[in-house]
């Protein structure tokens, strides 16, 4: 197994490996030899995401697709502050990060790791010199999944951080048919602090729909997990714009030899 982890990171390919039957210490073992040959993986990029009840380890590379959902999020960012809806108070309250890692999961997913490829973490304390426990709002990009495992997904940062992820957001690729499209769809997962996870808002982006989506957006009540700092006012949105989402998508699906489906 580890050879064959190593072996993808190297070479970009497979874009996702799903290994079943891993236990905790089996795991635990693996984490520790990639972390000892983290040195000699320098430049190239994976995410761990392993469902300790399940005993299933999966090993994501991102591809330029991939990634290219996570310059849509920044440039959203970007927008926002140029247009005054994020306010000056955020830069001191709230820390944008790629890919940390998070294995302080409860309940029945305690053991599990995961690492999203955008988390939004809160910066807590009286003076904001601590991060929250959890990130309120995390993407993650990558090959397209059964619906039950993005449920799974999802439900892992939502029950497992105790509802302290806000919303979960996943930008799913399908493999090219024969015709070199590309199918593309994102998918919006909130939780009710009340009643646990909900239902996630399907989008599908490639093939565009007959109608086009009202754009989701992120509350800063999300963002901020209902404790919004001073200057932040809790019901004002971000919107996320889907066009955008597919133009840049688009870009890239075609820089890569394929064509939107």
């Amino acid at each position: 197994m580890f050879h064959r982890i190593v072996n993808a990171i190297e070479t970009g390919s497979p874009e996702l490996l799903v290994f079943d039957g891993v236990d905790v210490k089996h795991f635990t073992a693996v984490r520790k030899r990639l972390r000892r040959h983290a040195s000699e993986m320098e430049g190239h990029s994976f995410r761990i995401h392993f469902f300790s009840g399940e005993k299933v380890l999966k090993i994501v590379i991102p591809s330029m697709m991939h990634e290219c959902v996570g310059g849509w999020i920044n440039a959203t960012l970007t927008r926002a502050s140029r247009h005054g809806i994020i306010p000056d108070a955020w830069d001191d309250t709230m820390l944008v990060m790629s890919a940390p890692e998070y294995d302080n999961f409860a309940g029945e997913f305690c053991g599990s790791v995961k690492e999203a490829d955008i988390t939004f973490v809160p910066r807590v304390g009286p003076y904001f010199n601590q991060l929250a426990e959890y990130p309120t709002v995390v993407l993650e990009s990558g090959c397209a999944e059964s619906s039950e495992r993005l449920t799974e997904d999802a439900r892992m940062w939502q029950i497992g951080s105790n509802m302290g992820v806000r919303v979960v957001l996943q930008a799913k690729f399908f493999p090219a048919d024969h015709n070199y499209g590309v199918r593309f769809v994102f998918l919006v997962s909130r939780a009710n602090p009340k009643g646990g996870s909900c239902l996630p808002d399907y989008y599908e982006i490639f093939p565009p729909p007959a109608n086009p989506y009202h754009n989701p957006s992120i509350s800063f009540e999300e963002f901020y997990g209902g404790n919004c700092p001073p200057g932040i006012d809790p019901k004002t949105k971000v919107e996320l714009d889907l066009a955008r989402l597919a133009e840049v998508a688009a870009i890239m699906i075609r820089q890569l030899g394929h064509i939107p489906a």
